[in-house]
């Protein structure tokens, strides 16, 4: 078998017993293993604070390393993370709700200042899941919710006053409304109160803000003629 030198203790040694480096011309360590081994020893904490420094100083080459192995490896390691949650799936769950337990404060803490911190992202998360429950289409995404907001000038789409806006299922979720950028318009918290899960067609005609130029935006932006809708749900 083929033997090497280690560099450290000048041992005459099989390949074996050096680990694989690519950046060596025989693509194998200087050292071998057991004085690797006993450096990191010895060296304990000087490695980890070197690690430490290299991971701030090189931040977004690690990030951008990172990101192109997953794209090149996406498919392989997507399958590779659900045979393994499919293999441990209950040492997964005891071990979360353990981790719960111990850490319920922090954790409910940490979700409340997300949550201030990103709303738009967590309410379009939230009727997302909401949606999804009720197996329903739910594609909307944060882009897509500003750029309906700015389609209506970042008014309410039934009174046109400006105000904090929420996300109005035109077609509502209990009549199969999906969560898309067919079926979303931005209204008050008034307007979506009052028309609940009612029939806009039926239930806008008799509001007290009702304006025809405003119906005709709303029904020209979703895509209806003749009370139907000629767009394809996203």
């Amino acid at each position: 078998m083929e033997t090497k030198v280690c560099s450290k203790c000048r041992r005459k040694l099989t390949v074996d017993n050096f680990s694989k480096n690519k950046n060596k011309k025989d693509n194998l360590q200087s050292q071998c293993k057991e004085c690797n081994k006993q450096y990191r020893a010895d060296n304990e904490v000087a490695i980890a604070e070197y690690k430490k420094a290299y991971r701030i100083e090189n931040k977004l080459i690690i990030i951008e390393g990172r990101k192109q192995f997953y794209q090149k490896n996406k498919e392989a390691l997507i399958e590779c993370h659900r045979q393994y949650n499919k293999v441990n799936k209950e040492a997964i769950a005891e071990h979360s709700k353990q981790y719960w337990q111990a850490n319920k404060k922090a954790i409910c803490k940490y979700q409340n200042q997300w949550r201030r911190k990103h709303l738009k992202a967590y309410r379009v998360y939230s009727q997302r899941r909401r949606t999804a429950k009720l197996l329903l289409p739910a594609t909307l995404t944060v882009v897509q919710w500003e750029s309906i907001k700015q389609h209506f000038d970042n008014c309410c789409a039934y009174c046109g006053k400006e105000s904090l806006l929420t996300q109005e299922h035109f077609v509502p979720v209990a009549k199969g409304g999906e969560y898309t950028q067919n079926n979303i318009i931005p209204a008050c918290q008034s307007c979506n109160s009052s028309k609940g899960t009612k029939d806009f067609f039926e239930w806008y005609p008799k509001y007290k803000y009702y304006s025809k130029k405003r119906e005709s935006k709303i029904l020209k932006y979703l895509g209806y003629k003749n009370n139907n809708q000629q767009l394809s749900l996203l």
